[in-house]
């Protein structure tokens, strides 16, 4: 009977782990407040759609922000990656999303 418990237990564990991560945690931006929440629902939507693939995340993520705020936008998604970037003022943000994923979204000419 306690075999079956264990497995059930580590679910919940599990399921809660997913719960805690589930949101945005903004690390550092310089974006202005007016549109810090539309740059953070575009890199949610992006990260919950193509979910492991990196790779793509990053190209929507950059192709929506070219679209809405100009040209010259470039995205990072991944685990484990540090930076150092020149970018515009008032046009970088720095985030993460579902634990220890972590975006990087900034413009540069």
């Amino acid at each position: 009977m306690q075999a079956a418990a264990q497995p059930q237990a580590e679910a919940e564990q599990e399921t809660e782990k997913k719960a805690i991560a589930a949101y945005p945690i903004v690390r550092y931006t310089d974006v202005p407040e007016e549109t810090k929440a539309d740059i953070v629902d575009t890199i949610t939507g992006a990260v919950e759609r193509f979910g492991a693939d990196y790779d793509l995340a990053a190209k929507l993520i950059k192709e929506d922000m070219d679209r809405t705020y100009g040209p010259h936008w470039h995205a990072v998604v991944g685990e484990s990656f540090g930076y150092e970037v020149t970018h515009q003022n008032n046009h970088i943000m720095y985030m993460f999303f579902l634990g220890n994923l972590g975006i990087l979204v900034w413009k540069n000419c």
